[in-house]
């Protein structure tokens, strides 16, 4: 019901038309199992939001415009995502004694028992079909919300991420856990936005979010990504050996890496900011 009021609604009805068809496309290639979840999650979310929409439930008090309460809901479900994929970003990690050797990069899914990769291809599957519902958000808010980095980056993990699943074999296991670590600076990122839009700007609440995102996304993004590259490429006799899509993976996640440098440019200036406020006001 949603995902039709979207289509009816759009003012690029064509081409919110021709994305739901190419992601139902490649979600229909996936087993049954990851395609069922993909599936199944973003229409979770976009329930979520429609609920959110009608009901207003922990919105402002005041009526803001169209644009900032869509925005409001669309960050309060990727709050809710965050907290699910970092959560499910530590079972992941809790999967690698399970895996056989070198099955931490990949899996055949002929061999592979019930415990070996189970929660890494769940949370990648509700992570796709997150990504999947917030594309659609994204190009259907084009005109009044524009944000080209966060279609790309969409637009760029939804390709590796199916890649990653699709076929006989799971790739790319063990990168899979730090990369969803990642979504641990999201919720702050969320909470000191609502706090602005609240008024509350000159809080303490919004001083300790904004250090906690500043910190959280320096130590995921940028310095635990640096690490998990690092591991990647002392991996490369392993993974060189993969098909040849694989290596647009690789500089998938090097552009990933790319973006969240220049997000942190902006996160450094913040982070600096919130200090001296913070020192200033003691």
């Amino acid at each position: 019901m949603a995902l039709k009021c979207i289509i009816r609604n759009s003012p690029d009805k064509a081409e919110l038309i021709l994305c739901v068809a190419v992601l139902y496309f490649i979600t229909s290639c996936q087993d049954p199992f990851e395609a069922s979840v993909i599936i199944k999650s973003s229409l979770c979310f976009g329930g979520l939001y429609t609920f959110l929409r009608e009901t207003r439930v922990f919105h402002p008090r005041q009526h803001l415009s169209y644009q900032i309460e869509a925005e409001w809901r669309s960050r309060q479900l990727a709050l809710i995502h965050a907290v699910i994929l970092t959560v499910g970003s530590v079972l992941c990690f809790l999967e690698w004694p399970n895996l056989p050797e070198q099955g931490d990069w990949f899996i055949t899914k002929a061999t592979r028992s019930s415990n070996e990769a189970f929660y890494t291809c769940l949370f990648t599957s509700i992570f796709l079909g997150y990504l999947h519902w917030d594309l659609l958000w994204l190009i259907y808010h084009k005109a009044d919300n524009y944000d080209l980095s966060s279609m790309v980056h969409h637009v760029l993990y939804i390709s590796i991420s199916h890649f990653l699943l699709i076929g006989d074999t799971y790739y790319f296991i063990r990168p899979y856990a730090w990369l969803s670590f990642t979504e641990l600076s999201t919720p702050f990122l969320h909470l000191r936005w609502f706090m602005v839009l609240s008024g509350k700007k000159n809080s303490k609440w919004y001083k300790i979010f904004s250090i906690c995102f500043a910190l959280t996304f320096l130590f995921t993004r940028v310095v635990l990504y640096t690490f998990g590259l690092i591991d990647l490429w002392q991996a490369r006799k392993i993974w060189l050996k993969f098909p040849l899509g694989i290596y647009l993976v690789v500089a998938g996640l090097h552009l990933g890496f790319a973006l969240n440098l220049f997000w942190a440019r902006k996160v450094l200036g913040a982070l600096h900011r919130a200090m001296s406020n913070w020192s200033t006001n003691e």
